[in-house]
């Protein structure tokens, strides 16, 4: 005979799969969220040579210098092969201390964050050379990718998002902000091996050419590429506007400047044909009416050298060749340097002011 145990069912119902699996979706986001969150707070406390080590190359190069900069250039990879023994021998004063702070993709927020820099650094210019053209000042501006990857932290994220969406950044942004394990993984793990081993001095090498402009400087002759320069250019121009990051940077820059009692000179770099036939009267319009206001507010000058250079002295529509470097660094010397060093009284009594 066979005896039958009575079961007791049980009191608990089984917990509903779907509000389980509705639960581990949710932790799992919330903790993905807070994760990455907190990742690119960390990124934002990052040693700044770690984002944007051009910076550190140019602190180390102000350093070793006895004094000054007394002459300090800010520009993008169009001012960069301009060589300041250039600019020394032109201004005719071989001791003036002139350093060349340009960055490849650099705007007026990088301008701004630089100089930024070396004033806190007690390496306090006395006079500025500051790239402008209409394209750095438009509201579409294709250069603030740089500098989202460089020095952008949340605040500037949050006040400049819609430049950067403008701008075809949206992805990038995500990246930098919502994956930022990823995106800094070779900067992290060098701030970890720097806590573990000590610090690693950075090498006094020229800077390195931005990824973005790689391509343009190793090849510029490549149709693909400069195909590429006239459609990313003439997208700029549509629908000119001046406004966003960089006009607010440029301003900042200038009260910043005028604080600490640097002489601004604003330059409108040269440019091949080709490239100055995009400045529509209508930009043009537009661009020196906010010089104009510039200038009637902060006193400073905008010198326009736009034209100055023949065709043959560019590799592209905008990049010098060696010899286009030249003639720009004594035009400079000459030009820009020379009579405010003159007015001064020379070097000495320009760093005693």
């Amino acid at each position: 005979m066979v005896t039958v145990l009575p079961i007791q069912a049980s009191t608990r119902g089984p917990r509903p799969t779907r509000a389980r699996a509705r639960r581990a979706v949710l932790w799992s986001v919330a903790l993905f969220v807070l994760g990455d969150l907190g990742g690119s707070m960390l990124v934002d406390r990052m040693p700044g040579d770690l984002r944007f080590p051009e910076a550190s190359v140019f602190m180390s190069w102000a350093a070793a210098m006895p004094h000054g900069p007394d002459v300090l250039l800010l520009g993008s990879s169009r001012l960069l092969d301009v060589r300041p023994a250039r600019i020394q021998a032109a201004a005719g004063e071989p001791s003036l201390a002139v350093l060349n702070a340009s960055a490849a993709a650099g705007d007026a927020t990088t301008f701004d964050y630089l100089l930024a820099r070396f004033i806190a650094a007690g390496r306090t210019p006395r006079l500025c050379i500051v790239e402008l053209n209409p394209e750095a000042l438009a509201r579409n501006n294709r250069l603030i990718g740089a500098s989202l990857t460089r020095f952008f932290t949340w605040t500037d994220v949050a006040r400049y998002g819609a430049d950067l969406v403008r701008a075809g950044e949206l992805n990038a942004m995500i990246g930098a902000r919502l994956a930022p394990f990823y995106r800094y993984r070779a900067a992290l793990l060098e701030w970890m091996t720097r806590a573990v081993v000590g610090q690693r001095a950075r090498s006094a090498a020229p800077p390195p050419v931005a990824d973005e402009e790689r391509a343009v400087r190793a090849d510029p002759d490549a149709e693909p590429v400069q195909a590429w320069l006239d459609r990313v250019y003439a997208s700029w121009m549509v629908d000119y506007d001046v406004g966003g990051a960089a006009v607010d940077a440029l301003w900042a820059l200038l009260d910043r400047a005028r604080r600490n009692d640097v002489t601004v000179v604003l330059v409108g770099m040269p440019a091949a044909t080709i490239h100055r036939r995009l400045q529509t009267p209508a930009v043009e319009r537009r661009f020196q009416a906010h010089v104009a206001a510039i200038a009637k507010a902060y006193d400073t000058t905008f010198i326009d050298f736009r034209d100055r250079l023949d065709d043959g002295l560019f590799r592209d529509r905008y990049h010098f060749t060696p010899a286009g470097a030249r003639a720009f660094g004594e035009i400079l010397g000459r030009e820009v340097v020379a009579p405010r060093l003159q007015r001064a009284g020379g070097p000495e009594s320009w760093r005693s002011y």
